[in-house]
């Protein structure tokens, strides 16, 4: 009886997980190298190379790399084999999540994880095997955390020789030699958000709708909101320090040249702190709230003049909102005109 043939075994499924983190632009990590190499060892070894999964991010963990956790959901649903990185590193910089993630694929959901730069044979459980990889993910996270300190240090020494770190304030623009110095078109609108602020008549939230009024938007390109204001009116930069956001604190004086005095920023920080201000609540009074005002239906006239108070509230009220739009209105031509003033 003549044997049957055996069946070729199918080829199993890959897909190639690429990262770059920010600070490692340039060190030998490029996407285009990482894809290369991965496709020539899916090459050298019979498998089939499917969809990448991508990351550019600055952050060690792994739940703040949407990439990442999209090819945890596929593998969930079994949709490879293997997973093919460059270097034990892109996948994990940290030793814990690294045990973790590798286990779930491979224990639980019997997908592997390959380093294409870094065999370690075909037994991942082999001891030898796990004390190289182990090796490997320890000088991962030991790489991960020193740069991460010398990066901060060397942020730390720019910001004592005066130059802003990280991105500039809304209203700056790099200069010659780094020294950040202010736009001429957003340069008014900042020192004008500060005026109007210290006059106690508007608060973020109308600044923010004034900002927008006039069609300015944020460095993302996004509208203005009350958090970036607030950012903004409580960023020393503009007073020409070396600060961050919300940072109000005037230790370093920066070599840029600073948009508003600093007499007009301390005011703006006063009337912050006056307005954070609140008021140490009283004893729950025992009178029932409505004593005095609610009558029964043989006693209507004193319910309807509460409710004539009411409305001749809220016309005022809106009377006031429309002299505000007038005035930010108003407030906007006078930005335009200065505008092109400088021009």
């Amino acid at each position: 009886m003549s044997k049957m043939p055996e069946q070729p075994q199918q080829a199993k499924r890959a897909v190639a997980y690429v990262r770059e983190s920010t600070e490692e632009q340039g060190r030998g990590y490029s996407p285009d190298g990482q894809r290369q190499a991965i496709a020539r060892y899916a090459t050298d070894h019979r498998l089939t190379l499917g969809e990448e999964y991508l990351d550019f991010e600055t952050g060690r963990l792994a739940d703040k790399r949407p990439g990442f956790q999209r090819l945890i959901e596929d593998a969930m649903e079994h949709r490879f084999d293997v997973v093919l990185v460059f270097h034990t590193s892109r996948f994990a910089r940290n030793t814990v999540e690294a045990k973790r993630y590798k286990k779930l694929l491979r224990s639980e959901l019997g997908i592997d994880v390959i380093s294409v730069t870094q065999p370690l044979g075909a037994d991942a459980d082999d001891p030898a095997a796990f004390l190289s990889e182990s090796v490997h993910e320890i000088f991962d996270e030991y790489y991960s955390v020193s740069l991460s300190f010398w990066t901060k240090m060397g942020l730390r020494e720019k910001a004592r020789q005066g130059l802003l770190t990280g991105s500039l304030p809304w209203g700056y623009v790099k200069g010659a030699d780094e020294i950040a110095t202010p736009d001429r078109e957003k340069a008014p609108y900042v020192r004008r958000l500060f005026e109007m602020y210290a006059t106690g008549q508007h608060t973020d939230r109308t600044l923010a709708a004034w900002l927008n009024v006039n069609e300015q938007s944020t460095t993302r390109g996004r509208a203005f909101g009350v958090d970036t204001v607030r950012e903004m009116l409580c960023n020393a930069a503009y007073a020409g320090y070396v600060s961050g956001r919300r940072d109000t604190t005037k230790t370093i004086k920066g070599l840029h040249e600073p948009i508003i005095e600093e007499a007009l920023f301390d005011r703006v920080q006063q009337m912050r702190r006056q307005r954070a201000r609140t008021l140490k609540p009283g004893r729950p009074s025992p009178r029932y709230l409505l004593r005095g005002l609610a009558h029964c239906r043989q006693v209507r006239h004193q319910t309807a003049a509460l409710v004539r108070h009411a409305a001749q509230r809220h016309l005022a009220e809106a009377r006031q909102q429309r002299q505000l739009l007038a005035r930010l209105t108003l407030d906007s031509a006078h930005i335009s005109k200065g505008i092109s003033h400088l021009r």
